[in-house]
């Protein structure tokens, strides 16, 4: 980041492990006819002097997110780890999907939304 002082987001993304009793599809919707995983927005706190700033990214990722494909987003969630959210204003980390519930078509097809998603961002913010 210091050697490209251009980035203007940050996005950490992750399968997500959810505990066998979430039940077969809850990481999983259809959008547009396509079914996609599911994609939790999550900003760390730990060692991270830039919640706030992340805060405003992930819920302003979330309404887009929302507007674009209804249904693929599971929220944000605020977690007391390490996220290297400490690196930038703009960073979130997503967890995408579930690794024993949704393919990796599933997952590719989510990112094709959280793309145009930060896309529509960055255009927005000039």
């Amino acid at each position: 980041l210091d050697r490209n002082n251009g980035i203007r987001v940050v996005v950490d993304i992750h399968r997500d492990a959810l505990p066998d009793q979430t039940g077969s599809g809850y990481a999983s919707a259809e959008v547009e006819g396509e079914e996609v995983a599911r994609l939790l927005l999550v900003v760390g706190t730990s060692d991270n002097s830039r919640v706030d700033a992340n805060m405003k990214f992930a819920e302003r990722l979330k309404e887009r997110l929302d507007a674009l494909a209804p249904g693929i987003a599971r929220g944000v969630r605020v977690l007391p780890r390490e996220t290297n959210g400490d690196l930038h204003d703009h960073h979130v980390t997503v967890y995408v999907g579930e690794y024993r519930d949704n393919t990796v078509q599933e997952a590719v097809a989510s990112m094709r939304w959280l793309a145009a998603a930060i896309a529509e961002l960055l255009r927005e913010d000039g």
